[in-house]
C-alpha cells in the first residue's frame, strides 16, 4: 500500500481548507454564544443529574424486599 501524495497535505485542525485560514484577530464570542454555550452546559448537567437519580431510585428499589 502507498502512503499519502505530497501534495495531498492534512489542514492543521484536520478540517480546515486554506481558504478557511484566519488572518488577523479573531473577535470573542459574543453574548448570544456564551448564552447558548452556557445553556448548553445547563441542559447537559441537568440530563446528567437525571439520568444519575433514576439509576439512584432503581438501586433503591431493587434493594426492598418484595414480601
Amino acid at each position: 500500500m502507498r502512503g499519502r501524495a505530497p501534495d495531498d497535505t492534512v489542514p492543521s485542525q484536520g478540517f480546515a481548507t486554506e481558504g478557511e485560514r484566519v488572518t488577523g484577530p479573531v473577535a470573542p464570542p459574543g453574548g448570544a454564544e456564551l448564552f447558548a454555550t452556557a445553556a448548553e452546559i445547563v441542559t447537559e448537567l441537568a440530563r446528567a443529574s437525571v439520568s444519575s437519580g433514576e439509576r439512584f431510585v432503581r438501586d433503591l428499589l431493587s434493594r426492598l424486599p418484595l414480601n
